[in-house]
């Protein structure tokens, strides 16, 4: 998507569209120009690459086209803070250092308690002074671009220009000769009020604009903008919309789009790059992976059956071969939430979560205890009550692992294994492992951090390294071509607890010495 003020549009009587960028020698040469003036100004700041762009507005016919795709680049960088001292730091020393002070009124007295900070902060004055407000956005340097083409940025321009128009529909219509019923999963995921017709061989999907919904206009209309890539991927498509054209008058306009007309313009390839985007999944989704939980978040799981129809889910979490699923219950309008409600009150052997919106708390939300696990949020969805759920799973999986291992016992095979191997061998967690071999170490075995050893093999092992020390030193690669197979990969591990040393020279074991264990010698 793009900034409201970048849309471009062409009006002609009562319809409207937006006006596309063609991938011919002009447009291709513009995109490839900019693209260029990112890569020059790595290193640099941003303000200095906004002003780049600005001379490259000054001689293009429409400045808000050059915008729009310096736009989308941008979003493909990644910017970074700069400074030899940490910019917040920095103005707490100076700001304290001339709070103590008489206020300086001078440029020399200034100069002075620069001078003095950065002497005690161990760097330049120039440094420091470079340092006060480089966490500014447009002092913030570009470090990297990520890599795409001319074309596929002009498609993905054209795409977002259409979405900034979808924005302002009050009622959008398409149909698609591919994989309805995935279209008609899609457009349920997302969320948005729908209903279906079939007008001669073809289906039609009638979805409620943004500007139909009574409030949060622009989390509605995020969801509905997701939907469009996946409308144009199809080789054949037409859509309708229904726009209020607040700049030509407030007036309501047409837009009519088809494979047949507009399909070079929105072509496939750009649809996986807006699967998520400002609203309260995704923040969800962005916050949840980086608590480590050690599950997995699952975006949009198969569906579920329930009462004769379908739910898909908004994410499931899984570990152990478990899942536990969560539905995000939002901005809906009384009769949507009653049949949301309706679903998951039918749900039976589902570990279900289930998030809702504060303004939404009634005796029907309620009473899906009885079946689910409820919640309230308010603006974002809380982690705490997410993870606690996964943890007491999480806890009452571990427990059933080790029951089951207390009643059928350990499979064991090979001299020579790892925990992890172990666990997967008996289907089970490494912890889970762990803790049973602090219970019930095998008979014959020993345990050398999270590897489990035949004794027998580790007595081979102490009469290999003796044998091949006997008559000088050794490197860790010579010593490693006397071993077993099985051994070779945990050699180091072994030869450590059978008291032997490594002097590391380097990383590599044609360097590495291997010495025996030292002897006592007694009191002289």
């Amino acid at each position: 998507m793009l900034p409201s003020e970048l849309l471009v549009v062409r009006r002609r009587g009562e319809t409207i569209r937006p006006v596309f960028m063609d991938a011919d020698s002009q447009h291709l040469g513009l995109v490839n120009r900019l693209l260029g003036l990112f890569e020059e100004h790595v290193g640099q700041s941003r303000e200095a690459l906004t002003r780049a762009v600005r001379e490259v507005e000054t001689s293009w016919t429409d400045y808000r086209q050059v915008r729009g795709l310096a736009h989308l680049i941008e979003r493909r960088c990644e910017f970074a803070v700069r400074a030899a001292v940490e910019p917040r730091r920095a103005r707490e020393e100076l700001f304290t250092a001339a709070a103590s002070k008489a206020i300086p009124t001078t440029d020399e007295e200034r100069t002075e308690i620069v001078a003095e900070v950065a002497a005690r902060l161990g760097v330049q004055p120039e440094d420091l002074e470079a340092s006060l407000y480089a966490d500014l956005q447009d002092a913030q340097v570009l470090v990297r671009t990520r890599t795409v083409t001319a074309e596929e940025l002009l498609k993905e321009y054209n795409v977002g220009l259409t979405q900034t128009l979808l924005f302002q529909c009050v009622r959008f219509s398409f149909t698609q000769c591919e994989d309805w019923k995935r279209m008609f999963r899609l457009t349920k995921r997302l969320g948005l009020m729908y209903e279906v017709t079939r007008e001669g061989g073809e289906y039609w999907t009638h979805v409620d604009g943004p500007l139909t919904a009574t409030r949060l206009t622009r989390r509605y209309g995020t969801r509905l903008a997701r939907l469009l890539p996946h409308i144009v991927r199809a080789p054949e498509w037409e859509l309708r919309a229904t726009v209020l054209d607040r700049a030509g008058g407030s007036r309501e306009r047409v837009m009519v789009l088809d494979s047949r007309h507009h399909g070079r313009y929105l072509g496939s390839g750009v649809g996986h790059t807006v699967l998520f985007d400002s609203e309260v999944e995704r923040d969800f989704a962005q916050r949840f992976g980086s608590a480590s939980t050690g599950w997995k978040l699952i975006r949009e799981p198969s569906p579920l059956p329930v009462a004769g129809s379908v739910m898909l889910p908004d994410f499931a979490f899984e570990r152990f071969g478990h899942r536990v699923y969560m539905e995000i219950v939002g901005f809906w309008t009384q009769e949507y939430l009653s049949r949301k409600l309706h679903k998951l009150s039918g749900l039976r052997g589902v570990d279900m979560l289930v998030a809702v919106d504060r303004t939404h708390a009634c005796s029907a939300v309620e009473a899906l205890r009885d079946t689910v696990r409820v919640f309230y949020y308010s603006g974002k969805v809380p982690l705490r009550p997410v993870i606690s759920w996964l943890k007491e799973k999480e806890q009452a999986l571990v427990e059933g692992q080790l029951q089951h291992l207390e009643e059928v016992g350990m499979a064991l095979t090979g001299t020579v294994v790892t925990i992890g191997e172990l666990a997967t061998e008996n289907g089970v967690l490494e912890g889970v492992m762990q803790q049973y071999l602090r219970a019930h170490m095998p008979e014959g075995y020993a345990l050398l951090g999270d590897l489990l050893i035949d004794e027998d093999r580790l007595a081979e092992v102490r009469e290999l390294l003796a044998s091949a020390l006997d008559d000088g030193r050794r490197t860790l690669a010579e010593v490693g071509r006397t071993m077993p197979s099985d051994i070779a990969a945990h050699l180091v591990t072994v030869i450590e607890h059978l008291g032997y040393s490594i002097e590391w020279g380097s990383l590599d074991p044609d360097e590495a010495i291997v010495r025996p264990p030292q002897r006592d010698t007694g009191t002289p």
